[in-house]
């Protein structure tokens, strides 16, 4: 034999001793699945209805003519039964001035674009929409990053918000008494 073949066979011989070998696993045979007992029924047998009992005999009843109805008021007709307040929305006491355009979340900003009246700088805004409501006064307002003091109708200006608003919110104006 070559000296080769000798050291690979030595090689063999210890790689063989340190490497423990798994024990085979064991073939279990599957077990037969039992068989399933019939399930009881949940439903509940139809029992037939009882005899009608013979007793004294029923008499009809007889409904009474309606009376007619009295003329309601518009402001009554509004009214929920539990509350005695008004079930109409109510506007917020101010002019609608124009509506948000767009939020930008990160800096609270929003674009109005106004449609009726004019802006200035110490007007109070109420901001309302389905999802909520911000009353606010105006202390900083910008066209196209610039900081003006008033504006007018069909600008779109940029405005610093407490609150997130959304969309579509209208705007409006409070009115000074």
């Amino acid at each position: 034999m070559s000296i080769f073949k000798r050291v690979m066979k030595a090689v063999k011989k210890l790689f063989m001793a340190t490497v423990k070998r798994r024990p085979a696993k064991k073939r279990v045979a599957k077990k037969p699945a039992k068989k399933s007992k019939p399930q009881k029924s949940t439903r509940r047998p139809i029992r037939p209805a009882a005899p009608p009992t013979a007793s004294k005999p029923v008499k009809a009843i007889q409904k009474k003519p309606a009376a007619p109805q009295k003329a309601v008021s518009r402001f009554k007709a509004a009214q929920s039964p539990k509350a005695k307040t008004p079930v109409a929305k109510e506007k917020p006491a101010g002019v609608v001035v124009g509506e948000v355009t767009h939020y930008f979340d990160r800096i609270k900003v929003c674009v109005i674009r106004i449609d009726r009246e004019h802006i200035k700088k110490g007007d109070r805004l109420l901001i309302k929409g389905p999802k909520g409501e911000v009353g606010q006064d105006v202390s900083s307002m910008q066209i196209e990053n610039e900081d003006v003091t008033s504006a007018k109708k069909g600008q779109m200006i940029g405005l610093k918000v407490v609150k997130p608003v959304f969309v579509k919110d209208q705007v409006y104006k409070a009115v000074k008494n």
